[in-house]
């Protein structure tokens, strides 16, 4: 932080020193706390001098041997006219004066700016403070102290609005919670490679990084475990990670923002904290099973700031990305939105609007929204079931219980949620997570109310009332007031307002529309422009129908986290269940463990193997190759969302599965124009 803060000021055409040499005329002289030795006496009275240091270089219990407050003969100059009688200086036991550089500050009375205020609050870090004599102290924090009698006087609070606003940073946060480390970097390396391909559109050059959080030495992933899984398993050549620790800190001699950088992944544990500023950084994921508020604090910031502070054109270059590990659905939520409260000064209202789940579980249940919207979801575990008995039969509709392995369940709900259900809920809760879950219902229902319509709100909509210049006063336009005017009428006055009054602007300017290619958008039979209905609706048709049942093969195999639902990627599942007919009902009949990852198509060929008696496998995403090889070894791949059972009886029954069907994600290209619109994606 220290010396990128340093390097910006003294270069003339950073933005930081531009704005200071404007202010004034060019006047300014700038150290950092290793060459104050070389300052001047007129720099002093002739510039504006911008002196950068640490707190930790002046802050120290026995100032003994610190250059900060030793004497100096190269700050002579500074005390030559000085009285030996000048009160608040460090002096020698004899009383003569030091010459040093804290007694150089103390003289001149500095403007001291302090950043991350709140960490320097303990009585070493006050007497250092006073020590300079500042003749003002500037502060900067997310969480400044608000005690009644010693906190500090807030003069400009800026909100995560206001920030957005400003276009400093990238909200909403994305987050995807895994139950497993493996799978939350797999989907984070997707999510970086999806965003890299959107970049390519923007108007700036933009290269979107990951960052992962290790854990510690002695736990399962540590840098070096994350490392080699990124190079062996994921296939990530070395020279695109770089390992930032107290050990490794290979991002010193590299510049991110070079188009020649091939880094694209960085591994770290705490090390980028306050002052590391990449703005390319996008995704975060934390392969440590989230537990308090802190344990990815240090870096979340660091993927929150927007490439060159203005807002880019395509949508999805402006959220962040967050994958966490989590054994407990619904916990990754609730501790990234106490980060942001309790460490980053976001209020409660704020935290929840700025966190947006994109939890895996239950797709498909409930009401659909259109191709932009998806409903928010509450999904929480609990350690019982709640009581549902005597609500509402619309509140129980939209409320979906899976029972969990381990004996807790997973509790899915749409919608608002009414104080008598949160009621059941908390009961079914443990008593010191009770408080957890009443903060998490309160975030739904700002997630909630703000994704629906004002009308749906209860919201009424004011129409301004007309009035009518009536011999210099304004007067309502009633019935009665026109009939005295007599010779006014309405009609006589232009519908039409004049660019001055309302100035219209092109429909693109305020919404993102939607650019096709002539591939995309099969929903919409061909091209928007021209109605091919009649040349491809027999191939549609047919590609929706149900899986052909093969003769020797009964089966369906599923790759499933829990067994009610089609949601996980065929290369994620670590085993596959066994699905078919027994005594007139669907069953899992078993589960076979899915080949090891790595090896190719071979790997696809023995998945093929192990599904020889299977006619399909449903799954929530797949790729081009292992799909060829599973077709061409006659188990249909079907690329679905939604409940097993549902696409058993389509497939058993003949039925059509076009309505269970899901956009295949992380295979092709998508459509070539990628414009502002997302729904060529």
């Amino acid at each position: 932080m220290l010396g990128g803060l340093a390097e910006a000021l003294k270069k003339p055409s950073h933005p930081y020193r531009a704005a200071i040499d404007q202010a004034y005329q060019g006047r300014v002289a700038v150290f950092d706390i290793s060459e104050v030795r070389q300052i001047r006496p007129q720099d002093l009275t002739e510039r504006v001098c911008v002196i950068v240091s640490t707190i930790q270089t002046l802050r120290v219990t026995n100032t003994e041997g610190r250059r900060a407050y030793a004497h100096a003969e190269d700050f002579e100059p500074h005390f030559a006219h000085i009285p030996d009688s000048t009160p608040g200086l460090d002096r020698f036991k004899d009383g003569r004066i030091k010459l040093s550089f804290v007694n150089l500050m103390a003289l001149h009375q500095p403007l001291v700016i302090l950043d991350e205020a709140h960490k320097a609050v303990t009585t070493l870090s006050f007497e250092m403070l006073a020590a300079l004599r500042p003749a003002c102290i500037v502060e900067f924090t997310a969480t400044p102290n608000a005690h009644l009698h010693h906190g500090s006087n807030v003069l400009f609070r800026a909100s995560a609005a206001v920030v957005k606003a400003a276009e400093l940073i990238k909200l909403p946060i994305i987050l995807t919670e895994h139950p497993d480390w493996r799978a939350a970097i797999h989907d984070a390396i997707e999510t970086r490679a999806r965003l890299a391909d959107t970049a390519k559109s923007d108007a700036s050059y933009i290269r979107p990084l990951a960052l992962f959080q290790a854990q510690d030495k002695g736990q399962e992933v540590t840098v070096e475990v994350l490392k080699k899984y990124l190079m062996e398993n994921e296939n990530i050549p070395p020279e695109r990670i770089a390992v930032a620790t107290g050990e490794q800190r290979e991002l010193d001699a590299i510049n991110l923002f070079d188009k020649a950088c091939p880094v694209e992944f960085i591994i770290t544990i705490e090390a980028l904290k306050e002052g590391w500023d990449c703005s390319f950084a996008y995704v975060l994921c934390s392969v440590a099973n989230i537990g308090s508020a802190t344990d990815i604090e240090q870096i979340l910031g660091r993927v929150l700031r927007m490439p060159y502070a203005k807002s880019r054109s395509n949508e999805a270059l402006n959220r962040a990305y967050t994958h966490v590990s989590s054994p407990r659905f619904g916990e990754g939520a609730r501790q990234l939105a106490d980060t942001l409260i309790q460490k980053m000064g976001f209020e409660p209202d704020e935290a929840a609007a700025a966190v947006e789940q994109r939890q895996t579980v239950f797709p498909g249940f409930g009401p659909q929204g259109d191709l932009f919207y998806s409903a928010p979801v509450l999904c929480e575990t609990l350690d019982a079931a709640p009581n549902l008995s005597g609500l509402d039969a619309e509140v129980t509709a939209r409320v979906k219980v899976q029972p969990q392995p381990d004996g807790t369940v997973t509790v899915t709900i749409h919608g608002d949620i009414p104080d008598e259900l949160e009621k059941r809920l908390t009961i079914a809760t443990r008593p010191e997570r009770r408080e957890a879950m009443r903060a998490a219902v309160q975030r739904h229902r700002i997630i909630h109310r703000n994704s629906i319509s004002p009308a749906a709100r209860g919201e009424k909509f004011a129409v301004p009332r007309l009035f009518l210049y009536v011999q210099g006063k304004l007067e309502f336009v009633e019935k009665e007031l026109i009939l005295e005017l007599g010779e006014w009428t309405l009609n006589n006055y232009p519908a039409e307002l004049t660019p001055a009054e309302f100035a219209i602007r092109e429909a693109e300017e305020i919404i993102p529309q939607m650019h096709h290619c002539t591939r995309c958008r099969g929903d919409a039979v061909g091209l928007l422009e021209a109605d091919r209905t009649d040349e491809f609706g027999g191939c549609l048709s047919a590609c929706a129908s149900s899986v052909p049942a093969a003769m020797g093969r009964p089966y369906v195999a599923v790759a499933s986290q829990e067994g009610v639902l089609v949601n996980l990627h065929l290369g994620e599942a670590a085993s596959f269940q066994i699905w078919g007919i027994k005594d007139g009902a669907y069953k899992m009949l078993e589960e076979r463990p899915a080949p090891r990852p790595g090896g190719g198509a071979d790997r696809w060929w023995t998945m093929a193997e192990t599904m020889k008696d299977c006619r399909a496998v449903l799954v929530s995403g797949i790729g081009d190759t292992p799909a060829a090889v599973l077709s061409e070894a006659g188990v249909e791949p079907v690329v679905m969302n939604g409940f097993i059972d549902m696409a058993l009886t389509a497939i058993y029954g003949g039925g059509d599965l076009s309505g269970l069907r899901g956009r295949r994600r992380g295979v092709a290209g998508g459509c070539s124009q990628k414009k502002s619109g997302e729904g060529c994606m």
